[in-house]
């Protein structure tokens, strides 16, 4: 399996056990080892507080788990107790816990909040209408545009710095070699630090465009949930090198961006809806300056162009509810961004999300909320370009069933899921991206091959498109 968390704690907590097998030089071997078990264990922990540890690294997560949360609570004696317990756990463990403890202790010299603190995270992010970018003229614009007749490439929770995320990229570019830009719809794991950044993320990037002996393009991302988890800081200096060996002022300026054609005609917009995620999980917004900025841009555009609105988390989904309290298939959908861009819909011709680590389509004019409301032209998740999942057919939605598109035959359109390691009994679903064609006026979204650390590597990629939307 790949080393995942699904919450800020657990995520913590294999961040920090990355950053001190890198720091230390620990062993590739003991620092994988451990990750694994760890990840296992965090799962288990999430999903049933009553689990049974069986082995000491069991032991010692969860009370890496109960130390950070009880940080988190500003329940000091508990924290203290705990650590007491982790010093007297580890004491004799050939994998460096102590030092993993240590930094994430010594995290706020590094800038990283120890809290889930909006208040901390915000003093990270960079607003329009706020010093010192409030002067600066078209902040947040991309300088440079891309050409008209161009290809943009767009993938979605790709920052794992795994194998087949490389395979993936590798695959991109190749089916699109006069690709002009990438777009990221967010999440560098496990929490964004400037560590992981380089690793999960920009290295692998300039590893694929060196192997491909392939002149290095613009790359443009939005910060997903993971990055906020220690405050976006490493994700905001990821964007302030990200495109500086390249020709031209290709330079992103802020968490939210805009990308325009040469001529005018298209445009991308990227939207931060991580910070919010801070405070909603489920439905996190976007900050107030940023609504206003997006919605120029969007108006900027309207009568003559074409606008392509991302965001990390989903405005629709099929296969989670979002909005909990409610009934029905008004669960289905994100009720803050709908109060927020509701009436700007129709404005966008393709809204597109990940988060959710998967692919599906939703049908053409999707009326949100469902039977009353404003109408989507285009929605898509796009969230499986490298976190793998195990198998999710159709059994997987679980409600809102009408949104999803679906083929010829009445079936909703998934990426294939195929059995690809002997020893786990899961089949593993394809990772997915998609390439915007600006000439003519449509996206191709991809199926490539994936597999867990330690299988046999699924090297394929059909041929033909998992499915092409007119734009």
């Amino acid at each position: 399996m790949k080393h995942t968390a699904s919450t800020r704690h657990g995520s913590l907590i294999l961040s920090g056990i990355d950053e001190i097998a890198h720091q230390y030089k620990v062993p590739h071997e003991l620092a994988s080892s451990v990750k694994s078990d760890f990840a296992d264990h965090i799962l288990l922990a999430e999903s049933d507080s009553e689990a049974q540890y069986k082995t000491e690294n069991g032991k010692i997560a969860l009370l890496f788990l109960q130390w950070i949360q009880a940080i988190d609570d500003d329940d000091s004696a508990k924290a203290d107790k705990l650590e007491s317990e982790i010093d007297q756990s580890v004491s004799e463990h050939s994998f460096p816990y102590s030092e993993t403890k240590n930094w994430y202790k010594r995290s706020t010299k590094h800038g990283y909040p120890r809290k889930a603190s909006y208040t901390a995270a915000r003093t990270n992010y960079r607003a329009s209408n706020e010093a010192p970018w409030d002067n600066v003229d078209d902040f947040g614009i991309i300088n440079e545009t891309v050409p008209h007749d161009s290809e943009i490439g767009i993938i979605g929770d790709w920052g794992t710095g795994t194998e087949d995320a490389k395979f993936l990229l590798e695959e991109m570019l190749k089916r699109a070699p006069k690709m002009k830009a990438i777009l990221h719809l967010g999440d560098i794991y496990q929490c964004g630090t400037p560590f992981e950044c380089a690793q999960n993320f920009l290295d692998p990037i300039n590893e694929v465009f060196k192997k491909l002996n392939v002149e290095r393009i613009p790359i443009f991302t939005i910060p997903g949930n993971h990055e906020y988890f220690t405050g976006a800081r490493g994700f905001f200096q990821l964007i302030d090198v990200l495109n500086n060996d390249i020709v031209g002022n290709w330079k992103q300026e802020a968490s939210y961006f805009c990308l325009r054609s040469s001529d005018g005609k298209w445009q991308f917009l990227g939207v931060d809806t991580g910070l919010g995620c801070i405070n909603h999980s489920r439905e996190p917004g976007v900050e107030d300056s940023e609504v206003q900025w997006q919605k120029d841009r969007i108006n900027e555009l309207s009568k003559h162009g074409k606008t392509i609105f991302m965001t990390h988390h989903q405005f629709v989904s099929a296969d989670e509810a979002l909005n909990p309290t409610a009934s029905g298939d008004l669960k289905y959908y994100n009720k803050r961004l709908l109060k927020q861009f509701g009436t700007y819909l129709e404005k966008i011709d393709l809204w597109i999300w990940g988060h959710d680590h998967w692919f599906i389509p939703y049908v053409k004019d999707l009326v949100i909320p469902p039977g009353q409301g404003q109408v989507l032209r285009r929605g898509q998740l796009l969230g499986g370009s490298a976190r793998e999942t195990g198998e999710r057919g159709s059994g997987r939605i679980s409600g809102y069933a009408s949104a999803v598109q679906a083929n010829a035959h009445g079936h909703p359109i998934l990426p294939t899921a195929s059995k690809i390691d002997p020893n786990n009994p899961n089949p593993l679903t394809n990772h997915t991206y998609g390439i915007i064609d600006l000439k003519h006026s449509a996206i191709n979204y991809y199926e490539v091959g994936a597999w867990y650390d330690g299988s046999t590597p699924n090297k394929t990629a059909p041929s033909k498109p998992l499915l092409t939307v007119a734009l």
